[in-house]
């Protein structure tokens, strides 16, 4: 089977219901921020490789991808599970984190090492993943825990960015209000 299959060359794709929508239909552009957003992570992810201790984090990320994928496949129309659990997991998750960092009482310059960096990316490219949600909910309702789910990553991204610089001795570069 070849990779391309010639059907897309019209700016149109198909969902996973067989249904054919254009390339820039709000499911589409959904889909493919969930999709840049999974990237973002996996380069997180690589970035990790050399930090001790961040096999944790490596694993969560991991398992952070596993569910976005679901999470894209629903939105495409399949009918998989998307318990509240995964939001629980998630809120689990952030609590279990910002105790182990130092209280956050200002907005910090996000930054910090590569791994760090490239979190914070994924935390503000999954508010844009947010917001493409969303527009589509306005017009086609989806799944809340979906919507919560969307939303609570990107907190837990922060968290996770966080955590990442501790581990290599970045500490959190505050916002120095310039005005």
């Amino acid at each position: 089977m070849s990779l391309y299959t010639k059907k897309g060359d019209n700016g149109r794709t198909s969902l996973a219901t067989g249904e054919r929508i254009n390339k820039d239909d709000r499911k589409a552009q959904l889909i493919g921020a969930i999709d840049e957003l999974n990237v973002v992570i996996g380069i997180t992810r690589a970035h990790l490789v050399d930090i001790p201790h961040s096999y944790e984090i490596n694993q969560l990320l991991f398992n952070i991808q596993q569910i976005l994928f679901t999470l894209g496949s629903n939105i495409a129309g399949a009918n998989l599970p998307f318990p509240e659990s995964l939001v629980e997991n998630l809120e689990k998750m952030i609590d279990y984190y910002e105790q182990k960092l130092p209280p956050l009482h200002n907005f910090i310059i996000p930054g910090g090492s590569k791994a760090a960096a490239f979190c914070h990316l994924a935390r503000t490219q999954c508010r844009s993943a947010e917001r493409h949600m969303v527009a589509l909910h306005h017009v086609n309702k989806l799944n809340p825990t979906q919507l919560k789910f969307i939303n609570r990553l990107s907190d837990a991204l922060f968290v996770l960015a966080r955590k990442i610089n501790l581990l290599e001795g970045y500490a959190d570069q505050i916002w120095l209000h310039q005005g």
